[in-house]
């Protein structure tokens, strides 16, 4: 399925079950895709996160999708002050957006955790694409209940106190 959005996200697609929206998506940068391209799995059987460690991301018990930012300017991550704080950038938002919409004491650790109560509940990574794309994906556990979390440090929102219908994926889509 393709949803076509107005700017900034061009287009959204969702996937029933891929090995990793990242690699996905960092395809598609390859091949051209534009600036706001999303892809959004309701699985993902090989998603990792940094120092490419496994990151468990079963059927709909999650938010798990790469977003796709081409720099108008050319720059890659490593270059520019602005770019190379995009992990960093990209981890407070979400940990706000956790905070305002999930009323959660959400908190960053850095450089790619998010954390409630000092467990792992959303993690991101930054893939650049030369010449000027910058892939971010990220993996929030939504819906796992206790005994789905792959491990006693990791937690979920759902088991963090957030209502069930707030993390529904409709409401977490529109």
């Amino acid at each position: 399925m393709r949803i076509e959005l107005s700017e900034p996200w061009v287009s959204v697609e969702l996937v029933e079950s891929t090995a990793s929206t990242q690699d996905d998506l960092v395809a598609s940068a390859r091949a051209g895709a534009p600036s706001g391209t999303i892809v959004l799995a309701r699985e993902q059987t090989g998603g990792r996160g940094r120092l490419a460690r496994k990151w468990s991301s079963p059927k709909d018990a999650g938010l798990w999708f790469s977003a796709l930012l081409r720099s108008p300017s050319g720059l890659s991550l490593g270059e520019g002050r602005a770019l190379s704080l995009l992990p960093l950038f990209t981890g407070v938002a979400l940990a706000r957006t956790m905070q305002r919409h999930c009323q959660v004491s959400a908190a960053l650790k850095w450089p790619n955790d998010v954390l409630i109560e000092n467990r792992k509940v959303a993690g991101l990574l930054v893939t650049s694409v030369p010449p000027d794309g910058f892939v971010i994906g990220i993996g929030v556990n939504t819906l796992m209940s206790a005994d789905q979390l792959p491990v006693e440090s990791a937690t979920s929102l759902l088991a963090a106190g957030v209502p069930a219908t707030v993390l529904a994926p409709e409401a977490l889509l529109s």
